[in-house]
């Protein structure tokens, strides 16, 4: 079938500690490894943004399961296409979290990381969700 890239957004449906962030990065990277699928995932103000890769039933399959998680609610798929490669391949789940980020201190700084979180600009200006994904893809944990 070949690779796609796919990105969302989502809320969060309760307040996650750290800890919980932690183990959702755990049990993400461990599924994706078996899956083949690699991405990124911002997090900010109870916002995620989230960049999955891999082979297209599969990443498919894997946005449907998240779609209906209770822990996420207005699941937004901002875009899906086809890719020859992978933006993040080196990664399970490379992950940010954009609220604890210096923005000021950041080049080509802008105001949208101090705003609260704009998912609505985002949805109008997909094309600003993958250049987000892809310049914190320096500057996240893996």
């Amino acid at each position: 079938m070949g690779l796609i890239a796919l990105v969302y957004t989502s809320v969060i449906t309760q307040v996650m500690l750290d800890k919980e962030l932690e183990n959702i990065l755990a049990v993400s990277r461990r599924n994706n490894l078996h899956r083949n699928v690699t991405g990124m995932l911002l997090y900010k103000d109870g916002h995620f943004i989230q960049a999955l890769e891999g082979e297209e039933a599969i990443v498919m399959a894997l946005y449907n399961i998240i779609a209906v998680d209770p822990r996420h609610q207005n699941v937004f798929k901002m875009f899906t296409r086809r890719v020859n490669e992978r933006s993040f391949g080196e990664w399970q789940m490379g992950f940010n979290r954009l609220d604890s980020l210096d923005a000021d201190a950041m080049p080509g700084y802008t105001d949208f990381l101090k705003r609260p979180f704009d998912v609505g600009f985002l949805m109008e200006n997909p094309s600003r969700a993958a250049y987000l994904l892809e310049f914190f893809k320096t500057r996240s944990v893996f």
